[in-house]
C-alpha cells in the first residue's frame, strides 16, 4: 500500500502509524509491529491540518477503561515521564491530572508504578484493585526470595 504518513501514536501498549491510505482513499491506522516492509518514496504530500491523529486512533481502537490519575508532582516533571501520545496532562491545584483510555488495567497499574511518582487514582476503582494485586505479587516475590536466601 502507498500511505501518506501523518504521525506515530502510542495507544494501548502498541504503536500505530496514522496516515492517508491511497489504496483505500481514506485515513487508516497501521500497527508498527505488523509492518513487514517499508519503502521510502520521494513524493511529497500535504497533510490535512485539522486531522487529529490521536483522536482518530482512539476512535478506531476504543479502549475499555477511562483512566484518571492525579500525580502529586509539577507538570514539567510528569511531562518528562509521560509521552503526550499516552493521554492528556492538566495542571491542578495539587498536581497534574492524567487522563487516558486503556484496555489492559493490570498493564496500566504496572506502568503507573514504573513512573516512580506519587499519585491518587480518581477513576476507575478497578485500577486500585489492580495496584493491590500488583503489590501482593511484589510482596510474594520478595518474601519468597528472602525465604530462599535464608534457607541456603
Amino acid at each position: 500500500r502507498k500511505v501518506e504518513p501523518y504521525s506515530i501514536v502510542g495507544w494501548n501498549g502498541h504503536w500505530y502509524l496514522v496516515g492517508y491510505c491511497c489504496l483505500r482513499q481514506d485515513y487508516r491506522t497501521f500497527r508498527l509491529d505488523r509492518i513487514q516492509q517499508l519503502d521510502l518514496l520521494a513524493e511529497q504530500f500535504e497533510r490535512a491540518e485539522d486531522f487529529d491523529c490521536r483522536a482518530y486512533v482512539i476512535k478506531q481502537q476504543p479502549a475499555r477503561w477511562r483512566i484518571e490519575v492525579e500525580f502529586q508532582a509539577p507538570l514539567y516533571t510528569v511531562q518528562q515521564k509521560i509521552p503526550t501520545s499516552y493521554g492528556s496532562l492538566t495542571a491542578t491545584p495539587t498536581g497534574v491530572l492524567f487522563q487516558s483510555h486503556y484496555d489492559d488495567i493490570a498493564s496500566m497499574a504496572r506502568y503507573l508504578m514504573s513512573l516512580n511518582l506519587p499519585f491518587i487514582i480518581r477513576h476507575p476503582p478497578e485500577l486500585r484493585e489492580a495496584l493491590l494485586r500488583l503489590a501482593e505479587q511484589m510482596v510474594q516475590i520478595a518474601t519468597t526470595q528472602t525465604s530462599a536466601r535464608d534457607n541456603s
